[in-house]
């Protein structure tokens, strides 16, 4: 590539958003095509443990927010914490409009949430503010970006291991998919949260891990195995914002077929032939990769 052309797309000043409670995620594949129809800004997700460790490590959004914005964040969650006692959602699904107005982004949201009666999930229509990072919805995006860092630094004896992190499954296979999915995480005993891009079917799963732990690191294997197996089985990729790399490097045959993989192997012979570059990456094997895990942190 030796030229691209970008077409920029104007920032809309007013922001509105539609937060989904999911009691459980029976009608989820309805509701993901049904809100793309209404092609919102951005369409995300977390679980209800994210949710849950979010509460749990409510202090630590002081250092992080300050005390203007954490005690608006406090304030804030109290309507949210009154529905908590009905239950905990099992996923959270923030939809967000943008537009040249206020009406124009309530228009929208409107539309949305009467589109989606007849799926029964608990809505809260939020903030319609001009500043997007502030108002009502801002409880939300700070949940959903922040959780995983501040509970990584809160957990002092756990690393990070993203080894099933960056997968994606079909919107439509969703309802089956990630029940399957959090049988695996809990089958192993996984320490990890659930957050994706609902409208392509992204997900990152980040598992926190004493790697130094032979206990730990056996869960390895067998955890991506299944992991990726569920993916394929959905006709889903292993990677979609990210490379593979060693981590899913023993798993591209399953994933691209032998003629794909042999086209890789033949470019990179074409500009690295004397396999100088990321040697075994197009064609790692397990115990190879499994032997560049660092064992300490």
């Amino acid at each position: 590539m030796t030229e691209t052309t970008f077409r920029l797309v104007p920032a809309r000043p007013h922001s509105g958003l539609l937060v989904l409670f999911l009691k459980n995620i029976k009608h989820l594949g309805d509701i993901v095509p049904k809100v793309l129809e209404h092609k919102p800004a951005t369409f995300e997700s977390f679980d209800d443990q994210t949710l849950l460790l979010s509460l749990r490590f409510m202090p630590a959004f002081y250092k992080r927010l300050g005390f203007k914005k954490f005690v608006h964040l406090l304030w804030s969650l109290i309507p949210d914490g009154l529905q908590l006692l009905r239950g905990v959602p099992k996923l959270i699904l923030m939809v967000e409009f943008n537009g040249e107005t206020e009406e124009e982004v309530r228009a929208k949201v409107s539309a949305l949430h009467r589109d989606l009666g007849k799926f029964h999930a608990r809505y809260e229509i939020n903030g319609f503010e001009e500043d997007p990072t502030e108002g009502k919805s801002e409880k939300f995006w700070v949940m959903r970006r922040y959780s995983f860092q501040i509970l990584r630094s809160k957990v002092k004896d756990k690393h990070t291991a993203p080894y099933i992190d960056d997968f994606v499954v079909p919107p439509k296979h969703l309802v089956e998919f990630l029940p399957a999915l959090q049988k695996i995480i809990k089958k192993y005993k996984l320490f990890a949260t659930i957050a994706g891009h609902m409208g392509d079917g992204n997900f990152h799963v980040i598992p926190l891990m004493k790697i130094e732990d032979d206990r730990e690191r056996k869960k390895i294997e067998p955890s991506q195995r299944e992991v990726n197996n569920l993916v394929l089985k959905y006709g889903g990729s292993l990677s979609g914002e990210h490379n593979d790399g060693l981590v899913r490097g023993p798993w591209l045959e399953a994933q691209f077929g032998k003629p794909v993989l042999a086209l890789f192997k033949q470019v990179k012979d074409i500009f690295d032939p004397e396999n100088i570059f990321n040697p075994q990456k197009t064609d790692a094997t397990w115990d190879y990769s499994y032997s560049h895990i660092r064992e300490h942190f």
